[in-house]
């Protein structure tokens, strides 16, 4: 099948799938973000939400992004499950309740990782829309098992 794809007529090119991470600097240009950017399309003026794990809004990367917070997550003891929310409340909109959960947890800088792609800047790159602004939402809650938290 391979041999029949390369002398077809048909076919302009052939590469190997290989394995790969994408990196940020990658990506943008891959979808056109550069290309946007020049046409004055950066996320000024835009305010986009990360509903996730919450934003290490001190990174920076995110520098001054983080204009709004919240967090919402449960406390259910037959469940084994507790929130994650500053001090523990299941509702916050406080400043300071969209922060990243325990990064002791595996997966608690999702949120974070999230937020740079969105709207990071960066000397040498920057995210998608990276003059909009965050709103930082954690909606993640702590379960306990037997082997630690999932």
């Amino acid at each position: 099948m391979l041999f029949g794809l390369l002398v077809s007529s048909q076919v302009i090119s052939l590469e190997e799938d290989r394995l790969a991470s994408p990196t940020l600097a990658q990506s943008v240009p891959l979808i056109g973000g550069d290309q946007a950017w020049s046409r004055g399309y950066t996320g000024l003026g835009q305010h986009v939400a990360i509903l996730d794990t919450g934003v290490d809004k001190t990174h920076v990367f995110l520098t001054g992004k983080v204009v709004s917070e919240a967090c919402y997550s449960s406390n259910s003891p037959g469940d084994a499950a507790s929130s994650v929310c500053p001090g523990g409340v299941t509702a916050s909109t406080a400043v300071g309740s969209g922060v990243n959960c325990n990064v002791g947890v595996d997966g608690c800088t999702h949120g974070t990782h999230v937020a740079g792609i969105t709207a990071g800047t960066g000397a040498s790159f920057s995210g998608v829309a990276k003059d909009a602004s965050l709103i930082a939402v954690q909606v993640f809650t702590r379960f306990e098992v037997s082997s630690g938290y999932c």
